[in-house]
């Protein structure tokens, strides 16, 4: 208890004193209650009056932390909802839309789990949907032909503008996602298995963002794309065996 003093507890040598000359260790006799007392007062007084409180929480290592541990995974689930092409009537002009982010800070690392694709077209009878299971090319089919792409950007912590416009210069928002760059076609459908069967790597400190990029039309056409998955902390050798866990 030593190292909680500065300067030392004054009342030990009191309190030693105070008990060899009331009772010794050759005495056959208890120690008086009294002298008990008086030298547990002491020591209790002292404690309670120079001994700081701890105002803070000890310094932890952030993947021992409930929140961060590399087993507390955090489920993500993001959604911009069903994007409308902005044109009131035909022609409709070729459109690039973002319509859903996976965001991983730093120090984290992501798994998209799920990826769900929807797409329809807007007539006088209302919105005819075009996820027909057992034909991906149902939008080719339709009339708005597309392209799904992905892309990775720097998230710090700030939401860049969601992208929106009509007919969109060459260059791509972001920079290239080797595992998934772009297709067409609607081979996950959203609410299918289909859609569930993805396994997603998105690094620390990036974005994986998710555009569908049209052709010109003469319908309307509405998109949508859902990501599902979870992020864990990454700086501990245990993360490795969780982030492969999620394949199986």
């Amino acid at each position: 208890m030593n190292r909680f003093f500065s300067p030392f507890n004054p009342f030990d040598e009191a309190a030693k004193l105070a008990s060899e000359t009331a009772w010794t260790k050759d005495d056959p006799t208890p120690c008086p209650d009294w002298i008990a007392g008086l030298i547990g007062r002491n020591v209790r007084d002292f404690i309670a009056t120079r001994v700081p409180g701890f105002t803070h929480i000890p310094n932890q290592a952030d993947y021992e932390s409930a929140l961060y541990h590399p087993h507390a995974i955090r489920y993500h689930f993001q959604t911009r909802g069903r994007q409308i092409h902005p044109s009131a009537a035909a022609p409709f002009a070729p459109w690039r839309i973002e319509l859903a982010r996976f965001d991983v800070p730093i120090g984290y690392v992501g798994i998209v789990r799920s990826f769900g694709q929807y797409l329809g077209i807007n007539t006088l009878q209302g919105w005819t949907v075009l996820n027909t299971m057992g034909n991906p090319f149902a939008d080719t089919d339709a009339g708005i032909p597309g392209t799904w792409i992905f892309r990775l950007s720097p998230f710090h912590g700030e939401s860049l503008p969601w992208v929106s416009v009509l007919n969109p210069i060459p260059e791509r928002p972001g920079m290239h996602y080797p595992d998934m760059p772009e297709s067409g076609g609607i081979w996950y459908p959203a609410g299918t298995a289909a859609a569930q069967s993805v396994r997603l790597t998105v690094p620390s400190g990036y974005s994986l963002r998710v555009f569908w990029q049209s052709e010109a039309a003469t319908v309307q056409p509405g998109a949508a794309v859902i990501l599902k998955g979870q992020i864990q902390g990454a700086y501990s050798s245990r993360s490795l065996d969780v982030t492969r866990g999620q394949w199986t």
